[in-house]
């Protein structure tokens, strides 16, 4: 652990006596070496959402958003293209940096398609929504030279089941239409994210899980691709989205790491609610934040006795 991580780390420490003093043990930390590994795996998960944060408040070179150059990164480009005033394209970057993810450090995928490889030309938001068979065509001529590409090359850990082909239903091409769908070119983003319903006392929570479910339209859009654009969104600054609960419904690792930490077992038979009711009130001693409970939980439960970083 850094050194500058420690007090973070001590405070964390008497937040889970506090919280166990109040609501009871939690079985999963009360073996040897389990508890240190899951507040390193909190103090891991901060500082993930930090790192975003901080990005906000550096300058951003306009290189960053050139897919010819080899610092190009989109999340960093949305922050570019969010400070240009174009929001739609800021949110086009946080979409393909969740489908596609990062394959071995990079973005190769995002890279060539978005930059049409060497093309003086992009597939932008602006030209994608607007000509959607047109982008379609383009995949499928350049599906070989996508996947065959000399440098690394695939999905993102949390995307390893897409694909390029556009013989398959997993299909880049017809994802790529639900989104436009979704969103309506004759929209905007922030125009379709301030239709979202609130509630008055809460509204970044309430719009956050309106849609949530909006989401469900997205092709293969699961729970971990709806969880992670929405929080993305809302640490770029791109709209104020907050997860209310860690969404555990669905999941695979949040949902095993929960039952762990509570019941002492992946396989602990508790009702979810029951189980965002128990991280709801951890969070409310912890002072987190739900998307940092959500990743710290999912990262723990894979190696509970020894710290891994997730680096996906």
């Amino acid at each position: 652990m850094r050194p500058g991580d420690i007090e973070l780390a001590e405070r964390l420490t008497v937040g889970l006596r506090n919280f166990e003093a109040e609501n009871g043990g939690l079985p999963g930390i009360r073996v040897a070496g389990h508890r240190e590994v899951f507040i390193e795996q909190l103090v891991e998960s901060i500082r993930r959402v930090k790192y975003v944060h901080a990005l906000r408040l550096r300058d951003v070179s306009p290189l960053i958003s050139d897919p010819h150059n080899e610092s190009f990164n989109p999340i960093r480009a949305a922050l570019y293209f969010k400070r240009q005033g174009d929001w739609d394209e800021a949110f086009w970057m946080v979409f393909l940096f969740i489908h596609f993810g990062q394959y071995k450090g990079q973005y190769n995928y995002i890279r060539e398609i978005y930059g049409q490889f060497d093309g003086t030309d992009r597939w932008s938001w602006l030209n994608v929504s607007s000509n959607m068979e047109a982008f379609k065509l383009w995949l499928q001529e350049n599906e070989e030279r996508l996947i065959s590409g000399d440098s690394p090359r695939g999905f993102g850990a949390h995307r390893r089941y897409e694909t390029l082909r556009s013989a398959s239903d997993k299909w880049t091409g017809i994802i790529v239409e639900s989104y436009v769908n979704w969103v309506d070119p004759t929209r905007t983003h922030l125009e379709l994210f301030e239709s979202f319903n609130i509630v008055a006392e809460n509204p970044a929570e309430s719009r956050f899980y309106s849609a949530y479910n909006s989401l469900n339209s997205v092709l293969r859009f699961g729970r971990v691709a709806k969880f992670d654009y929405l929080t993305m969104v809302g640490k770029l600054g791109l709209f104020e989205l907050i997860p209310g609960i860690a969404y555990l419904a669905g999941s695979t690792g949040p949902l095993k790491g929960a039952k762990l930490l509570v019941g002492g077992s992946r396989r602990f038979r508790i009702p979810i609610k029951t189980l965002e009711q128990n991280l709801k009130l951890l969070d409310d001693e912890l002072n987190v934040g739900k998307q940092v409970l959500e990743d710290a939980i999912c990262n723990w439960q894979k190696n509970p006795e020894n710290f891994i970083g997730f680096r996906g």
